[in-house]
């Protein structure tokens, strides 16, 4: 396999000034692909995601936003159940690896939010993903959602 695959993990740890050393105000995102009609999380995706629930273990009391997509080949319906089994599945590894279950809030797009106007067959590719979040502050976007659909 390529590794133009690979997890791409972003870490931009800050601390605020004057404030206790120990505080932390992290933020970290991964994104994951998957195969057509798949939600199984591929090997070489699971240390990105080790990753990520280490940084929840460190940072304590971090909430973590799961948000999972799909392309548009198929049925509405069914790629939103594929999305939500995308985002179900990395939400059980996660807690597999130590992460509060109570702390992560899963979203299910379905094809909804495709990342180019036209489908094709690299823009698919992209389109089948999982988003992860990780805060260590209580400004989740998944709270904004809430307010929108309201």
């Amino acid at each position: 396999k390529s590794n133009s695959h690979q997890a791409s993990y972003r870490d931009s740890t800050k601390r605020a000034q004057n404030s206790d050393p120990d505080a932390r105000c992290c933020e970290a995102k991964i994104s994951i692909h998957f195969k057509t009609g798949d939600s199984e999380i591929e090997e070489h995706y699971k240390e990105g995601l080790k990753m990520i629930a280490s940084q929840a273990r460190i940072i304590g009391n971090s909430k973590i936003e799961i948000f999972g997509y799909a392309d548009r080949n198929g049925d509405a319906a069914n790629n939103l159940k594929l999305s939500k089994r995308r985002s179900d599945s990395v939400k059980s590894f996660l807690t597999q690896n130590g992460v509060d279950r109570a702390s992560v809030t899963t979203v299910a797009y379905g094809e909804t939010k495709p990342l180019k106007s036209r489908p094709g067959y690299e823009s698919d590719f992209f389109d089948r993903r999982v988003i992860v979040h990780i805060r260590a502050d209580e400004s989740l976007i998944t709270s904004q959602l809430v307010k929108e659909t309201n």
